[in-house]
């Protein structure tokens, strides 16, 4: 970008240059002219190089807190996160991170106004979304939950646990309807996770749909051939 508006400066100081009368001529009007295109290029490349060392220290205090963050020590890892954004304050991944800090700490609030930020600033990341449901969720704002739950499985519709919360999160709406409907898509992209198959036959059992309960404790017994709590749900039905 700098060397695009060096090039257009140019050929506006050449057209200036040649419109010069002979008297400006005379009185140096062309040497003071460059002196100061090249005093602005100066002064533009230093703020360039400026920005870059910033960049380059706040990847480092990045590295740090990560290293902090692996020991379980978020607060010095939080610390380090937010001197990295005094830096450079629009990293993605910098952002990201605080955020994540905030919310093992259980510092919901913030974690919230940072995912917001980033969700503010066009990010596309279903990671955030998910988070940002899971903070939602502990702030018992079950509504927002789901949308946010909802927009993480538009952007990637693969991950079997966040239909598993949205389904939790109906259930805890009363919602059995919902909460066996997002429960089912879950078990359809995980369908060897047994915690799924459970959950589905008790909610089956609530609906008293007893043959897909059974189907479910039978599943469960596909895998674990001596599961005695789906032996048991199964002689509960019978």
């Amino acid at each position: 970008m700098l060397n695009k508006t060096v090039s257009d400066l140019k050929k506006h100081l050449k057209r200036r240059i040649v419109h010069l009368t002979l008297e400006e001529r005379k009185e140096g009007v062309i040497d003071k002219t460059l002196a100061s295109f090249q005093g602005w290029v100066s002064k533009k490349r230093a703020i360039g190089a400026e920005k870059k060392d910033a960049s380059v220290e706040a990847r480092k205090l990045l590295r740090k807190a990560e290293v902090y963050a692996g020991r379980k020590e978020y607060a010095q890892a939080e610390k380090y996160l937010i001197e990295a954004l005094s830096l450079d304050e629009h990293n993605k991944e910098i952002n990201k991170k605080l955020a994540l800090i905030y919310l093992k700490q259980q510092k919901y609030p913030k974690a919230e106004l940072v995912y917001l930020r980033l969700i503010e600033h066009g990010s596309r990341d279903s990671t955030v979304y998910s988070n940002l449901g899971l903070v939602l969720y502990h702030e018992n704002r079950l509504d927002m939950a789901i949308k946010a739950y909802l927009k993480a499985i538009e952007i990637d519709p693969k991950r079997a646990a966040r239909y598993a919360n949205v389904g939790q999160i109906y259930y805890e709406l009363q919602d059995i309807n919902n909460a066996i409907a997002y429960f089912e898509q879950a078990f359809k992209w995980d369908n060897k996770n047994i915690d799924y198959m459970f959950i589905l036959a008790k909610l089956y059992e609530e609906k008293n749909v007893k043959e897909k309960a059974k189907f479910f404790y039978h599943k469960i017994l596909d895998i674990e051939p001596y599961n005695e709590e789906a032996k048991e749900g199964i002689r509960n039905l019978l």
